[in-house]
């Protein structure tokens, strides 16, 4: 398994001490310490491709809020599910949509804007089945593309979109990776 480097004990024991082995991981890279972790690769390809995929997302859909205001605030008002909440809901609703989207753009908050983003499809999702479920008024407080949706697609869009959220924190490094999101906090 060695190979040459076996017959030589000073260079032996050292690829195989515990200080060798923590600097190989370190740097990703593999078992014969000459080919990158491609597992690592790919998780961090998948982790910039699904922030690219949501910093659109949601700055689209932030922006068609803002841009339609009162509309955005009237079907809000109009929905009985969130009708009392309507006037903070309006200014919340976007600004965590583009907060979600700034902690998306830098690698150190990355986490925390899956974890934004993950938690608010999965009200935007449970909204839909409550909405369909028990209410005889169906408004669309939604702009633009995802106007055109039935409420059906809509829900099939955001189940999909809920679990790339899922998938881009299951990819992206570890808490204890980025304990400096969190300061003085340790997990």
């Amino acid at each position: 398994m060695l190979g040459f480097y076996s017959s030589h004990p000073l260079i032996s024991d050292h690829l195989f001490s515990s200080s060798a082995l923590r600097t190989r991981d370190r740097y990703a890279y593999g078992p014969d310490n000459s080919l990158p972790n491609l597992s690592a690769m790919k998780r961090s390809t998948i982790t910039v491709w699904l922030s690219l995929f949501f910093v659109v997302l949601f700055t689209y859909a932030a922006a068609m809020k803002l841009l339609t205001f009162a509309q955005f605030k009237s079907q809000l008002g109009l929905s009985p599910p969130l009708s009392a909440y309507a006037s903070w809901l309006v200014v919340m609703v976007p600004a965590l949509e583009l907060a979600s989207v700034a902690a998306l753009l830098f690698p150190r908050t990355r986490l925390l804007g899956f974890y934004g983003v993950f938690s608010l499809m999965v009200m935007f999702t449970t909204y839909i089945i409550i909405i369909l479920k028990f209410s005889q008024y169906v408004p669309c407080s939604c702009g633009g593309i995802l106007q055109d949706m039935t409420w059906r697609q809509h829900l099939v869009f955001n189940i999909g979109a809920t679990i790339l959220a899922a998938l881009g924190v299951l990819a992206s490094p570890s808490w204890q990776g980025h304990r400096y999101v969190l300061g003085s906090w340790r997990l």
